[in-house]
């Protein structure tokens, strides 16, 4: 099995192996194909350009960032700009609203439709460096203390909002595995 870190998971694989039995694949025609087969042709073109925008919210040695996150000590680092992330939420959700219940609810919908919740809270955070250089700032100016407080009371709630939806993500589709099933492939991992 290929390890993609939980991102995308199941459409990483599938692609990544498509790509290797065809490397002429092309993605959009590929990442469509998917999407008709597991969600509906309905909503085929928005899922292609779901996944490039997910693509582009990450930063690597090979891609290169329009915004750099100068706390990536790896070289990879998420840079999705909140515009960005509220477009590619609003068009998960648009694409969400056309799909049968059962679908929306699927452990392989979700993944995508939880990054989209995601997204916006993770870009809206300052990086390290960036939050620094703004309360050193403020502090200078000589904002008062309570507009302080309540700025970062904002930025911890997001990042309570943030963990809750990745344990709930992480919850949903472990919960979806049959028991039997989980514990055959942990075996099999350990």
């Amino acid at each position: 099995m290929i390890y993609t870190e939980g991102i995308y998971d199941d459409f990483n694989k599938a692609m990544a192996t498509q790509v290797a039995w065809k490397p002429s694949t092309d993605a959009g025609e590929f990442s469509r194909e998917y999407a008709s087969y597991f969600f509906g042709s309905s909503i085929a073109d928005d899922f292609w350009q779901m996944v490039q925008r997910c693509d582009r919210s990450w930063e690597n040695a090979h891609t290169g960032a329009a915004y750099p996150n100068p706390s990536a000590a790896s070289g990879m680092g998420f840079i999705e700009d909140p515009v960005s992330a509220e477009k590619l939420e609003q068009l998960t959700f648009s694409a969400s609203a056309r799909l049968r219940p059962e679908i929306r609810s699927s452990w392989r919908w979700q993944v995508f439709e939880y990054r989209a919740r995601i997204g916006p809270i993770v870009a809206g955070l300052r990086w390290p460096e960036a939050f620094q250089r703004f309360f050193l700032q403020a502090l200078d100016a000589g904002l008062p203390s309570d507009l302080l407080k309540r700025y970062i009371k904002e930025k911890e709630d997001a990042l309570d909002h943030y963990q809750a939806l990745v344990t709930e993500l992480r919850e949903k589709i472990y919960q979806e595995l049959p028991s039997a099933s989980r514990q055959r492939r942990l075996r099999t991992v350990t």
